[in-house]
């Protein structure tokens, strides 16, 4: 009997861990998704910046130069 209930025991706690595992594995897949979420943004529009910036100084210096 007692062999039994420790059995039934471990059963009974062998999905609440797989579920709790499960839990907090997807917070740490979202939470590295979102750091490379911020990474890719950075690459991408951090290029974006300085390129438009230089646009513009660009045609300060051509006006400049025209007058």
């Amino acid at each position: 009997m007692l062999k039994q209930l420790n059995t039934n025991i471990k059963l009974l706690i062998l999905p609440i861990i797989v579920i709790v595992s499960m839990l907090i594995l997807s917070f740490i897949f979202s939470q590295k998704i979102q750091l490379l979420k911020k990474e890719v943004n950075l690459i991408y529009f951090g290029n974006f910046t300085p390129v438009h910036k230089l646009h513009t100084l660009k045609e300060y210096y051509i006006q400049i130069i025209n007058t």
